[in-house]
Formats: C-alpha cells, structure tokens, sequence
C-alpha cells in the first residue's frame, strides 16, 4: 500500500443531547418555586385563612391585574420606541 491520502473534510458536530442548561433552569424554576407558591399559598388560605374556591389563590388580586399591568407596559415601550405621548389607560 502506498502513503496515505489527505485528511477528509471535518465531520459535522453532532446536535446536543440531553437538556439544555436553559431548559434545566425552567424546570429548576417551575418545579422549585412557582408550583410550591401556589400550593403552599391554596393550603395557608385554606386552613389558616379559611378561603374557599379561587379565595384560595395566593395574591389573587396580583394575578387578576398582571394582565393589564402587561398590556400596560407593552403600550409603555411601543409609545417611547415611536416617539410617542404615552396616556395610560
């Protein structure tokens, strides 16, 4: 056998396996913050404070206004990026 030939091109790099570090922490957050919240905040108002039905949702008023608050701010920043007057709702 004679010398051997030039190298070939480089294979291309294989797709990631396996979660990633974003998809890690969204799990992390979800399962180690948000879903307690809300189940420890339904059981101390249940028990503690006595609240039945969505009464048991912690912060319930927060939660009903997030909405607009987000429509709020949304209007905020289109008005600012187009040089605009911003008049609250």
């Amino acid at each position: 056998p004679g010398p051997p030939g030039p190298p070939g091109p480089p294979s291309p790099p294989s797709p990631p396996s396996g979660l990633s570090t974003g998809s890690i922490l969204l799990i992390v957050f979800f399962c180690g913050l948000v879903v307690p919240y809300f189940i420890g905040g339904a059981v101390f108002m249940r028990y503690r404070r006595e609240a039945r039905g969505a009464d048991m949702i912690p912060n319930r008023e927060f939660w009903a206004a997030l909405p607009g608050l987000i429509k709020e701010g949304f209007r905020f920043t289109f008005a600012k990026l187009r040089r605009q007057d911003y008049q609250p709702l």
